[in-house]
């Protein structure tokens, strides 16, 4: 269903083949979940029975009196505290955790939440999160352990946020925890997002997956029961990733019964992975009590699964709608049969659905509001102090968003409250990311260009000295058709123009070869979106750099495929038809004197750096 073009960091051990066998798996979210509410005794003993050589500790304030004995039993059984749910801050449970980790010799990693800062730019809100980490890292580094970004959801959670937090806080011995039970709402670009992540990734920890589960009550589910789970573990494979593998308990039944659950469903799994008939279906324990062979339209209406179901054949999906075939895929995988139509299917709309002989009639269900509305998460491109002649800027969104609705909902007023007319250039299609979360609007060019008749006629959109709002109205629905959680503003003040063309030479270059990143920091900001497409690192004689590059607008990453980075010269390449805001580019300004004639600008402007 998603999948894009697979970049990754290679990881060591162990292989491939062994990634999801029981001696790499972790069991994790136990402790304060088990319905038994076993003692440390008892959980080790438990674990062991069950195979795991791994543990992953996750408590509550009344657990910490016997972390030490944890440790002990965990020892006795020969079972790695392979990590540790740890606070953000040093405080009294920080240090109690430390002692024993300390006394006991140990380097578990430490899974720590970024906090949600109170700062509105990338660089503040980065700048914000380091300070607060930097303490936990210090403490961490002393005593030989790691610190894994763990993911919770908000921005703090985006793999981009985690990814340049690790690379902010410049220790060797950071990086990143991935929990697929709060990705679902990332499946459409998982290989991307591991990709991105992959040289600082310390573990992942991995779920029964349904698109957009976290919205329809299947955040949580059985391995093996959720239609994306091949995909998910396709993914991890062909991203090189070899780290430990999490396993949840997390669902307040009996730990023992869960977590073998969804060993389980790991087993039938490993065997459709290496091609092999899947074996008979067990009726989970702990599972969903409607987790019967069903057929389901997905949470975002694009695809119709039939499944869990026991393998029996060549499985054919038909699907019409009064009467009428409906083009689209028919795919079988695993446990599961999918039937993915050309367009999305519409809320109401009658089916006819069948699979290798069984039919069952459907209508298309209305969506389901999410828990969390759907918000405006940041306008990128609109600092506080905005340059007069500004021609783009970005909205970001939590979620995909309804298209061709961008200008019915965005204002732009001065601080009087007088609204700007005619402020945005209305076009035919609007400028969507492949996602549906980044909207690029527009100022109207010819009022931002000098000399131009509407510029002339009705003034430019922005004045130098004047404040301004830019509302966007919560009526705007989502892609579900549900309305913004609420309105968004952004104030602003118009200063004098920017005229400067890009100057990459004035660009800082910053990497560490061995840890397997680049961080490229820009004289001002630029077009995060034509950054992304228009930098490279290459090596001096032009051969690409296998890696995942990506831009916030004030700097660029890159995180390179394969590590150590030979010693050796590399170039940051950058296209020269890369733009800023103000429609500056490479070497040439966005306003030039047409009765001048025009600079010889390259195709492409090289960066050179030094990898010793």
């Amino acid at each position: 269903m998603f999948l894009s073009a697979l970049l990754a960091a290679t990881l060591l051990n162990p292989a491939p083949a062994t990634i999801y066998e029981p001696g790499n798996l972790v069991a994790w979210c136990v402790v304060p979940f088990d319905a038994k509410k076993r003692g440390p005794a008892e959980r080790a003993e438990m674990l062991q029975k069950l195979g795991f050589k791994k543990f992953a500790y996750d408590w509550r304030a009344e657990h910490l009196p016997t972390f030490d004995r944890e440790v002990i039993e965990l020892k006795k059984r020969n079972i790695e505290l392979t990590a540790v749910w740890f606070p953000a801050v040093m405080n009294a449970d920080a240090k109690a955790l430390l002692g024993v980790i300390e006394k006991h010799k140990l380097t578990p990693q430490l899974w720590v939440m970024i906090p949600e800062p109170a700062a509105k730019g990338d660089i503040e809100r980065l700048q914000e999160a380091v300070k607060a980490l930097t303490p936990v890292v210090e403490a961490a580094g002393k005593l030989g352990c790691r610190v894994s970004l763990y993911n919770h959801g908000g921005w703090a959670g985006e793999p981009q946020t985690l990814f340049m937090v690790s690379l902010f806080l410049k220790q060797p011995h950071v990086g990143i925890v991935y929990n697929l039970h709060h990705g679902h709402d990332k499946l459409d670009n998982l290989a991307g997002a591991l990709g991105m992540m992959g040289s600082r990734l310390h573990a992942i920890t991995i779920s029964g997956m349904h698109p957009n589960g976290d919205r329809t009550g299947r955040k949580i589910e059985v391995l093996g029961e959720g239609p994306e789970d091949l995909p998910v573990l396709r993914a991890i494979l062909a991203s090189g990733y070899r780290g430990p593998i999490g396993v949840l308990g997390h669902t307040d039944d009996d730990a023992e019964t869960r977590l073998a659950d969804n060993l389980a469903g790991l087993a039938r799994m490993r065997a459709a992975l290496a091609g092999k008939p899947p074996t008979p279906r067990v009726p989970t324990r702990t599972g969903r009590k409607d987790a019967k062979p069903e057929f389901a339209v997905s949470a975002d209406r694009r695809s119709i699964s039939y499944g869990p179901r026991d393998a029996s054949g060549p499985v054919s999906v038909t699907l019409d709608a009064d009467a009428r075939p409906m083009d689209g895929v028919a795919t079988t995988d695993g446990d599961f049969a999918r039937f993915t139509p050309r367009l999305k299917l519409i809320v109401g709309t009658p089916l006819r659905v069948t699979v290798g002989g069984v039919t069952q009639r459907l209508v298309v269900p209305a969506d389901r509001p999410p828990a969390t509305p759907t918000v405006v998460e940041k306008v990128g491109g609109l600092p506080d102090q905005v340059p007069e002649n500004t021609l783009r800027f970005y909205l970001h969104f939590s979620r995909p968003m309804t298209r061709g609705e961008g200008l019915k909902h965005v204002r732009l007023a001065n601080k009087d409250g007088d609204p700007v007319a005619d402020a945005f250039l209305d076009l035919a299609e609007e400028l969507w990311s492949a996602d549906g979360r980044r909207l690029t609007l527009l100022f109207d060019p010819a009022r931002v260009k000098r000399e131009l008749a509407p510029r002339e006629a009705l003034g430019p959109i922005l004045e130098v000295g004047r404040g301004y709002r830019l509302t966007v109205d919560a009526a705007w629905p989502d892609e579900n058709g549900f309305p913004l959680g609420a309105a968004f503003t952004k104030d602003f003040t118009a200063v004098r123009a920017d005229e400067e063309p890009i100057n990459p030479l004035k660009w800082k270059v910053e990497g560490d070869a061995e840890r397997g990143w680049v961080t490229v920091t820009f004289e001002k900001s630029l077009d995060a979106a034509l950054a992304d497409r228009m930098i490279r690192l290459v090596t001096a004689d032009g051969g690409e750099v296998e890696g995942h590059g990506f831009s916030s607008g004030e700097m660029w990453m890159f995180s390179i495929k394969a590590k150590p980075l030979p010693p050796g010269e590399y170039l940051i390449r950058v296209d020269s038809r890369l733009e800023d805001p103000c429609g500056n580019r490479v070497g040439r300004a966005f306003e030039i004197d047409a009765r001048k004639p025009a600079d010889d600008i390259p195709a492409f402007v090289d960066v050179p750096f030094t990898v010793k």
